[in-house]
């Protein structure tokens, strides 16, 4: 138990024979930075715990990788199966955890029978060769970052963003200094043989006060959604406070964004105490301020 094989990138080429590993029996082993090609199977493993295949490249095998016999907490990371007739065997196994691998076979990447628990995380195949019996599954997951700014585009923290998927909230995360939500990896589609389970569209949300806005992803692949929040926040530029009018006088109402970014389409000035109450539509100003004119009655 507890071996490693570093092959630091030299090549094990077979002649369409045996395996080139075999740790069928054994925990703990980790296989890494190894060529393999030209085998029956590449790696076979029976009834073994916490097998890691790392950095490795299979090529031109029958079969690349075949877990057997209640192999359980396989990692396979980082490698790149390619022109190999079968590229991932599961046979009655479980917990399979396969992430930024890369899956290119000719007849199936990804066969099942008898597993659970088989994770694509970051990984490339080909949907229509995966092929599982009535008690498998796999579960494709990409990962997910959020970017929130300002209107102004500048990194917003301190935002709430919330992905869900079907009207379930699948996680709410707040954004860093940086304006950056980071989800880790998130679900697209639940596979097995009955066909797919989607969760892609996405739909993701971010808040902040009273800001809110949302877009839909689809979760087809690794990366990051974009959400802009624009506060709907006003300042006046006159009358200044403390400012005093007389009966009669005409008074100019000038009011602006805070961001100073001219993008609000619709301001209405609202006048109290002058027993009319009224509600005025203020007009867009050449300077970027909008403008109403306010006339004090001579009765008050």
């Amino acid at each position: 138990n507890a071996i490693t094989v570093n092959c630091n990138g030299y090549s094990i080429t077979g002649n369409i024979t045996l395996y080139a590993v075999n740790t069928g029996g054994f925990d703990n082993t980790t296989i890494k930075n190894c060529v393999l090609s030209n085998f029956a199977q590449a790696v076979y493993s029976t009834s073994s715990d916490f097998l890691n295949l790392t950095n490795n490249t299979i090529s031109s095998s029958n079969l690349a990788i075949n877990l057997t016999s209640n192999t359980r907490n396989t990692s396979i990371v980082n490698n790149t199966l390619s022109s190999n007739a079968w590229g991932l065997a599961v046979y009655s196994s479980t917990h399979t955890f396969v992430e930024n691998t890369s899956l290119s076979s000719m007849l199936t990447d990804v066969y099942a029978s008898g597993a659970s628990n088989i994770d694509l995380i970051n990984s490339t195949f080909t949907l229509n060769p995966l092929n599982f019996d009535s008690t498998s599954n796999a579960t494709v997951k990409w990962f997910l970052t959020v970017n929130v700014t300002n209107v102004d585009l500048l990194p917003l923290a301190n935002a709430t963003v919330n992905a869900s998927s079907n009207g379930t909230l699948i996680n709410s995360i707040t954004t860093s200094a940086s304006g950056l939500a980071y989800f880790g990896a998130v679900t697209e589609y639940v596979r097995n043989q009955s066909g797919i389970l989607n969760y892609s569209p996405l739909n993701i949300t971010a808040y902040k006060n009273n800001t809110v806005n949302s877009t839909l992803r689809q979760h087809t692949q690794s990366g990051t959604t974009n959400i802009q929040l624009i506060e709907a926040s006003v300042a006046f530029l006159s009358p200044s406070d403390g400012q005093v009018f007389n009966q009669g006088d005409s008074v100019t109402i000038r009011v602006n964004e805070t961001g100073l970014t001219d993008w609000i389409n619709n301001v209405t000035v609202q006048v109290l105490g002058d027993a009319t109450n009224s509600t005025y539509q203020a007009i867009n100003g050449t300077d970027g301020a909008w403008n109403v004119t306010y006339n004090i009655s001579s009765g008050l």
